[in-house]
């Protein structure tokens, strides 16, 4: 996928027109297998790392009829830690400036069914570009009418040499009246510079957006912030 992909910009995108040392561009894959069914997206876009905006587009290469490409937002761009807009002072973010990895559990409350997802970063400093590969194995409910994914909180717990992470999700269907499925995703994070945490707990909050393009294409937007446990949202 060669052609260059220019970012979606918005009114309430706070770094539209501005470049800088936070600019990113991003390539990547998804792929695994649901409930033994192949998947896989090729996706490219903009990081904004410091105003923790997250804009990117995803061919579907593989995907079953009935899986909404809408319902893979939350797979996607809550893989991106490295894009927070940080509002407090002295409040860094472990994952930028490097390479990072992780691993998450996706627990469905109603179906009971798991997914897992492991996800490799890498960092091409000279083309300020981030390479990234998410494989996504296990069982998949029926989302079927999804319309949106809630605004996630997320709780960062930093150890010796990994980061925990959790979050509640909700996928929501058409016209945020129904929600359609929630899950429990735990993670092990293995940031670039876990010392910036200094111990501290943090939370992530991230709003996402997905919606399908008129040639078959998911677009995905994220806007996320980084603050410290005790700050208010």
């Amino acid at each position: 996928m060669e052609s260059a992909l220019q970012p979606t910009v918005q009114l309430d995108d706070p770094s539209a027109g501005r470049a800088g040392a936070g600019l990113l561009t991003f390539r990547t894959v998804l792929i695994g297998s649901l409930d033994g069914r192949a998947i896989e997206l090729h996706g490219q876009g903009y990081i904004h790392e410091g105003d923790g905006f997250t804009d990117g587009t995803f061919d579907l290469v593989h995907l079953p009829d009935d899986v909404d490409p809408r319902s893979l937002g939350a797979f996607l761009f809550t893989g991106y830690p490295n894009s927070c807009r940080t509002q407090d002072a002295g409040v860094g973010n472990p994952f930028s400036g490097g390479d990072y990895t992780y691993e998450r559990e996706y627990a469905f409350a109603r179906s009971g069914q798991r997914a897992i997802l492991e996800v490799t970063c890498k960092l091409n400093r000279d083309a300020r570009q981030l390479i990234s590969e998410f494989r996504l194995n296990g069982s998949f409910p029926d989302l079927g009418g999804v319309s949106s994914v809630s605004p996630i909180y997320e709780l960062w717990t930093p150890h010796a040499n990994l980061v925990e992470g959790a979050f509640h999700v909700a996928w929501v269907g058409e016209g945020a009246s129904t929600v359609v499925e929630t899950a429990v995703a735990t993670s092990v994070y293995h940031p670039v510079n876990i010392d910036i945490l200094r111990g501290r707990t943090k939370h992530r909050f991230l709003q996402l957006d997905s919606k399908v393009t008129c040639d078959g294409r998911l677009h995905v937007r994220q806007r996320s912030n980084l603050l410290d446990r005790s700050t208010e949202l």
